[in-house]
């Protein structure tokens, strides 16, 4: 097994974080949405991830549409 199959809690979670971070920030296309920055609390251990605005409803609104 390689190890990233036996990393569990927050360890793998930071860097599976920093690895789709890192990886948005490097993407540019019409079909994805913008990643734009990241805020946090650590105080309460609250974070998050600034994205584009995109009108015309959400994602699953979307593909629930007929």
């Amino acid at each position: 097994m390689g190890r990233d199959t036996e990393e569990v809690g927050p360890l793998r979670t930071r860097r599976d974080v920093r690895a789709q971070w890192l990886i948005s920030t490097q993407v540019a296309h019409p079909n994805c949405v913008a990643f734009l920055g990241t805020f946090g609390s650590p105080e309460i251990g609250a974070h998050g991830l600034v994205l584009e605005y995109c009108s015309g409803g959400s994602l699953q609104q979307r593909l629930e549409e007929p």
